[in-house]
Order: C-alpha cells, then sequence, then structure tokens
C-alpha cells in the first residue's frame, strides 16, 4: 500500500505460503512458524486484547481489503498461536469458503441447510463445532459457497447465534471473505466487537482503504485497525529498530 499515512494503522508481517502449497491445513500441533514470525502474530492478539480491553467472549472479525483472501493465513496462525500460549478458548469462524482444510477425523463441514436451521432457532447444534484434538481451538465454517451466505447471514437470529457462541468461548475470530469481493464483513460488523483489516502492501490504494472504512462505520462497525502484510524492509529491520 502506496501512503505516507501508516501512523495510524497496525502494521505486522505475516508469513508466505510455502511454494507449491495450494491449501493450509488446521492442525492440533504447535504452530512450526518460526519463532520470530510467532511472535509478531501474537504482538498482533496483543494489541487486539488492549483495544478490547481484554473483554471476555471478544468477537473480531477479519477481511481483506483485495480480491482475495490471503487475511485467512493471519487468522488461521493468530488463533493457534493464541489458544496455545494462553491456553484460552478461541474459536476460528470461517465464513464462506476458505484456503484451508480441516484435519483428518474432524469430520466434514455442516450443510447449508443446517446452518440456516441453527441460526434460524438461534441454538448452536454440537456437530457445527469441531474442537481441535488436544488443544484449546475450535473451529466452525459457515456457507459451503458464496450464494448460501445471504439467506444465512440475512436472517435477524443471527446476531443471537453469535451471541451464543460469545458465551461459549474466551474469543471468536470470524475469517470473512474480502471485503473487495463481498459485503458480509460490512453486513455482520455491527454485531462483533471490531475488524480487522489486512492489507497487502502494494497492491491497495490507500483511498480504497478509507472507503472500506467507511463502509463498515456506516454499517454500525468499528474499524479496530489495519494489518500490513507483506512489506518489504529495504534497509535491514534492525535499522529500523534503532532509529
Amino acid at each position: 500500500m502506496t501512503t505516507d499515512q501508516e501512523d495510524d494503522t497496525v502494521t505486522e508481517d505475516t508469513p508466505r505460503q510455502e511454494e507449491g502449497s495450494r491449501a493450509l491445513v488446521l492442525r492440533g500441533e504447535l504452530s512450526r512458524l518460526p519463532e520470530p514470525l510467532q511472535d509478531k502474530i501474537f504482538a498482533l492478539h496483543r494489541r487486539i486484547a488492549l483495544l478490547l480491553e481484554r473483554r471476555q467472549g471478544s468477537v473480531v472479525q477479519f477481511a481483506s481489503a483485495q480480491h482475495d483472501r490471503e487475511g485467512s493465513k493471519i487468522v488461521l496462525e493468530l488463533a493457534k498461536l493464541t489458544a496455545q500460549r494462553l491456553d484460552r478458548k478461541v474459536l476460528l469462524f470461517a465464513i464462506g469458503p476458505v484456503p484451508y482444510a480441516l484435519p483428518n477425523g474432524a469430520g466434514r463441514p455442516s450443510s447449508d441447510e443446517s446452518w440456516e436451521k441453527a441460526v434460524r432457532g438461534g441454538i448452536i447444534i454440537e456437530e457445527h463445532i469441531h474442537v481441535i484434538e488436544g488443544t484449546s481451538l475450535s473451529y466452525c465454517q459457515i456457507g459451503s459457497s458464496a450464494e448460501a451466505l445471504p439467506a444465512i447471514l440475512d436472517n435477524p437470529r443471527f446476531d443471537v447465534f453469535v451471541n451464543l457462541l460469545r458465551s461459549r468461548f474466551d474469543m471468536v475470530l470470524v475469517d470473512c471473505p474480502s471485503i473487495a469481493d463481498s459485503s458480509v464483513a460490512a453486513r455482520i460488523a455491527s454485531i462483533s466487537d471490531g475488524v480487522v483489516l489486512i492489507v497487502d502492501a502494494g497492491k491497495t490504494r490507500w483511498q480504497v482503504i478509507k472507503n472500506q472504512i467507511r463502509e463498515i462505520q456506516a454499517n454500525h462497525g468499528s474499524v479496530l485497525g489495519v494489518v500490513l502484510n507483506k512489506r518489504k524492509f529495504y534497509i535491514p529491520e534492525f535499522i529500523y529498530k534503532r532509529l
């Protein structure tokens, strides 16, 4: 992102997907990220916790600003590290198709009809929630296709359903479709405690980001900050730290 207005943004780097890999896998073991990258991801959690005053049952949305779901990788690692380091009950709540898969033995995503029934009744069906064995992390995915989402998310009892999730977990991380491709993030912003936009450096103009922020705010949502992803250090990073 080319802008001089980086003072009021959250800036974090994130690992890139390995060459030749088509999908990330949600696993129960400790993250295999290098320690420095784990620390950067966990620093994002600390900033969010401070902004939300460490309230229990926080619901935080994440959405990429550009036409992809690169942000899903950040949310996945954030969920794993928060559960592992703090032993908190964390739910990774994915909306729509995502670039990672459930681990073997965790079962298949629930059908869209089953989700509609649960949301309409304001209830949680246990088969919707997949506990990742050996961790305090759980996962669920709503909407196997983008076409199925409106009928679920437009239901007036969807906020009741989200509040039920809030009551069962210390933190709910909502992995939304790209805000450039979908209105989902803006549509449900009012029922979360905050929205984090994930911006690939050099790909999105600051004016576009400001318009996306206004869209979220127009739907009574609160933007916690912007994660600047894939930022390049043309000067060695240790020199930045000395300045």
